[in-house]
């Protein structure tokens, strides 16, 4: 429904924030089945440690800009220190083997 929303104010590039100090630049691909996160998404979806069932929340703050929440299978929020966020291609490990490559990829945009 955003899409639709926005219509063809819908920009090339969008940025995702988190705990108001990280944030990811994800590139915008439309296509014969919908419109989707693409180049950037990977590193996001890795950096988040995101895993199948969980549920990201995005708030648009305009200018192509959205605040990112994250929540755990069980509803809660997942709470990540930023100092581990910034670190983690350094310390995690991302062959998570209930991931697809299909999630970490890309992402549909509603």
């Amino acid at each position: 429904m955003f899409v639709k929303y926005l219509g063809k104010g819908l920009g090339e590039i969008a940025t995702l924030s988190r705990l108001s100090s990280h944030e990811w630049r994800v590139h915008i691909r439309t296509e014969r089945d919908g419109t989707f996160f693409s180049d950037g998404w990977e590193t996001f979806y890795e950096d988040n440690d995101l895993d199948i069932g969980e549920v990201v929340f995005y708030t648009y703050l305009g200018g192509m800009h959205f605040d990112v929440k994250i929540f755990n299978k069980d509803g809660l929020e997942k709470v990540w220190d930023t100092y581990a966020i910034q670190n983690s291609n350094e310390e995690s490990d991302h062959d998570n083997p209930s991931t697809t490559q299909a999630h970490a990829e890309r992402a549909i945009i509603p």
